[in-house]
């Protein structure tokens, strides 16, 4: 008796140690499946919106047109000068990760400006992005301080969500 039940004590303490492996090993195959191929945000929280004034702000996601329109504002004193080009960001487990184009992307080399307390209203294509879940999103747009497009100071959204 003494001996089945050395053995049941055996077995319940494998199988629990075994239940506790197989739990980890499914949220961390969880968590790798949600990020997927996804890098990290290149973009670090203290170089986000580092010039005081100029902001994304106003998202809208317009599901019907598969849009993602914002505006961009310069409360500034100084001209600011962007490109085309959009990055889209998502939340997963508390970090950001850059969301890959869909197909490569002809972005024009066209240097926008926008003088000093102005705004302007741009929207983007949402389907330039990979298969988008829903979640916690944010755009990014670099911004310049000077036609010659030496320093890079990216302008973070307010978080979105899709649904």
């Amino acid at each position: 008796m003494k001996k089945i039940k050395n053995q049941f004590i055996i077995f319940a303490s494998v199988l629990a140690l075994v239940t506790v492996v197989i739990i980890i090993i499914y949220k961390d195959f969880q968590a790798t499946e949600e990020v997927g191929n996804f890098q990290k945000s290149k973009f670090s929280a203290e170089s986000l919106n580092s010039i005081e004034g100029v902001y994304l702000t106003d998202i809208e996601y317009m599901q019907d047109d598969r849009l993602v329109g914002c505006t961009l504002k310069n409360n500034t004193n100084d001209t600011i000068y962007y490109g085309e080009q959009f990055f889209l960001e998502k939340q997963i487990n508390g970090e950001w990760y850059e969301i890959p184009y869909s197909y490569k992307i002809p972005w024009t080399y066209q240097l926008n400006y926008l003088e000093p307390s102005t705004c302007t209203e741009i929207s983007v294509q949402i389907d330039i992005w990979m298969l988008l879940q829903k979640g916690n999103y944010r755009l990014i747009k670099e911004v310049f301080l000077s036609e010659r497009l030496s320093d890079v100071y990216p302008i973070s959204s307010p978080n979105f969500k899709l649904k």
